[in-house]
Order: structure tokens, then sequence, then C-alpha cells
């Protein structure tokens, strides 16, 4: 399939997710730092809590989508820096 012709098909949904992504993101990192956490293990579950009592009409769905997604973001972003710090 031409990529030029034909643009590829937006398969993401859950577009209210996206659209408070980063804002979540900023209220969940602690819960998500190992470091932050008890005997070195995230305070993963308290992650779903504060998302509730920030995001209310959030369904279920959409609830797992995010904390997924955060999870996986943290883990991405603090690779990307622990890298940038031992290359110094």
């Amino acid at each position: 399939m031409d990529s030029a012709r034909h643009p590829p098909t937006e398969r993401r949904q859950q577009h209210n997710v996206r659209s408070i992504f980063e804002q979540a993101y900023v209220l969940c990192v602690p819960y998500l730092d190992p470091a932050r956490g008890i005997n070195g293990l995230p305070l993963t579950r308290h992650v779903s809590i504060v998302l509730r009592e920030h995001y209310p009409a959030l369904s279920v769905q959409e609830m797992m989508v995010l904390v997924s997604s955060l999870q996986s973001t943290f883990k991405v972003r603090n690779s990307a820096l622990r890298k940038a710090r031992t290359s110094d």
C-alpha cells in the first residue's frame, strides 16, 4: 500500500484518555516510581485511586488503558533518563 496516497488509518481509540494523559502522568509519577515506594516497589494501586479522584467520569476500560499507558511511559522515560545519566 502506498502511504503517500493512503495515509495510515488512526487505530488508537480513547481520545479523551489521550487528552488527559500528560496531566495524569504528572499526578501519578510519585506512585509509579519504585524509589518512592515501599521496599523498592512502586505504589501502583494508588495510581487507580488518584486517577479515580481526579477523573471520576472515566470508564473502567479507560482507567485500565490509562494506568497501563502511564506505567509503560514511566518505564520508557526513566530508562532514557538513566541512560543519559550514565553516558555523562
